[in-house]
């Protein structure tokens, strides 16, 4: 089998280093075997504001609320950067230490959001996903003067939904 590197990628995320190759090589056809579960079922999504998603089949899933959890360290974290003189050294610690919290935040959303796309696309035959257009949303969430609007939030799950990967074994 012969191989050739494409692409070598580098990236300094946080405290650790990480990296990522491409290699193109030539793979002789195999043949396809038959996928272990078979999904028995088809469900609709409906992307939501109080609940993160409800299903056709009446079932909700909550949204985490990790800020919540990190919310108070988070504080603590940038009121001692707030007071360090800018672009010192002791500043430059102290920014790495809230961009720390920002990206545990950020990699427990990707988590949660990885886990159950699998766990929808493992157990069901087809995902229908409902199209939300976010501005609509937006623009209602800022309400006017007699009917004032709520914050809005709006998380999507349907492009971690990717047919031709997660759904690939349930056909």
């Amino acid at each position: 089998m012969k191989q050739t590197i494409r692409k070598i990628v580098l990236n300094a995320a946080r405290k650790a280093y990480e990296n990522g190759v491409l290699v193109s090589d030539q793979i002789p056809e195999m043949e396809i075997e038959e996928p272990r579960t078979r999904a028995i079922r088809d469900i609709g999504i409906d992307l939501g504001i109080n609940k993160f998603v409800a299903t056709s089949n009446d079932d909700y899933i909550d949204s985490i609320h990790v800020f919540r959890k990190y919310e108070r360290k988070l504080i603590k974290e940038q009121r001692k950067l707030s007071r360090k003189i800018r672009y010192s050294n002791n500043y430059k610690k102290q920014k790495k230490k809230a961009q720390q919290i920002h990206s545990k935040i950020t990699n427990i959303r990707y988590d949660f959001l990885q886990k159950e796309s699998t766990r929808l696309s493992k157990s069901h035959a087809l995902i229908v996903v409902e199209s939300l257009k976010i501005k609509n949303i937006s623009k209602s969430s800022k309400g006017d003067i007699e009917k004032p609007g709520r914050n809005v939030k709006v998380i999507a799950v349907s492009s971690n939904i990717d047919p031709n990967y997660r759904c690939s074994h349930n056909v």
